[in-house]
């Protein structure tokens, strides 16, 4: 959850810096570029260890398919964020 909410502010901060006039060449737009990345690739990793948790015999199945699932989602926005 925590990953989707850091997706979701550096989403918008990137909005917010391209309206100022900040082009795509500065540095603080490769930052947040990176981060944005960085965001996709925890929610990847976040992704395999629920998919792990749904085949183990002594877990809760159900912690597995929510955290597979909002990782899943998140990963889904990151893709179509830049694609567009």
């Amino acid at each position: 959850m925590l990953n989707g909410a850091l997706l979701l502010i550096l989403t918008v901060t990137a909005g917010v810096m391209d309206e100022n006039g900040v082009t795509e060449d500065d540095t603080e737009m490769q930052v947040v570029g990176i981060l944005i990345l960085g965001s996709i690739l925890l929610a990847v990793i976040g992704s395999v260890l629920g998919v792990i948790t749904c085949f183990q015999k002594d877990k809760k199945k159900i912690l597995g398919i929510i955290g597979l699932a909002l990782n899943a989602l998140t990963v889904l926005g990151g893709i179509i964020l830049i694609m567009i």
